[in-house]
């Protein structure tokens, strides 16, 4: 089952959202849409609260929050 986000409009067309976590030399890292990356982090749950936190801190920065 895929989740549509805010926006998205149902079709015919199926699309996956890769995955924002990976794992590189020991430390995890989660993956921005702008092409940059938060980390290293000790855990893959470290990493997907880092990114947790920037997506909260984007919103409350943005204009139209």
């Amino acid at each position: 089952m895929t989740e549509k986000r805010s926006g998205e409009e149902s079709g015919t067309k199926t699309y996956y959202r890769s995955d924002r976590f990976y794992s590189e030399e020991g430390g995890w890292f989660a993956k921005l849409r702008e092409g940059e990356e938060l980390g290293p982090f000790d855990s893959k749950d470290e990493a997907k609260q880092a990114l947790a936190d920037f997506i909260e801190l984007y919103k409350n920065e943005s204009p139209e929050a």
